[in-house]
């Protein structure tokens, strides 16, 4: 990891104290995710921050989980937002403008190296094909 990695990894550590090991970040632009559970997830919550530049707003977007007691609709932007991505079903309203993300959560090892290792299968075939 680089240093500036290790730092981001560190403040969130500090912010989000309940997240287990390995802690996870990934940041999005413009994700719109399907109805899902975080299935490899180890911690009993996932927290996410919705942000964006001042000069550039974006309307919809929300995430919606689907909560034993109704559903809960989270959106308020520079706000980390905690919920049960391994348990309760979640999923994005749609949108327009260019909204960003960060998903913080903790998940088993061989969670995260089967992903890692995807994610460079998928990236090695996408440059053979280019």
């Amino acid at each position: 990891r680089t240093r500036r990695q290790a730092r981001m990894l560190e403040l969130v550590r500090r912010m989000l104290p309940d997240l287990g090991e390995p802690l996870m970040l990934t940041l999005n632009r413009d994700v719109v995710c399907g109805r899902h559970k975080d299935g490899a997830n180890t911690s009993d919550y996932s927290y996410i921050l919705f942000f964006n530049d001042f000069d550039s707003n974006y309307t919809g977007g929300e995430l919606v989980t689907e909560e034993p007691g109704g559903d809960r609709v989270l959106s308020e932007k520079n706000v980390w937002h905690r919920f049960c991505g391994r348990d309760h079903v979640h999923y994005n309203l749609p949108q327009t403008g260019t909204k960003y993300s960060i998903v913080a959560y903790s998940q088993s090892n061989a969670a995260a190296a089967k992903k890692g290792s995807t994610r460079r299968a998928a990236a090695s075939a996408a440059q053979e094909h280019v």
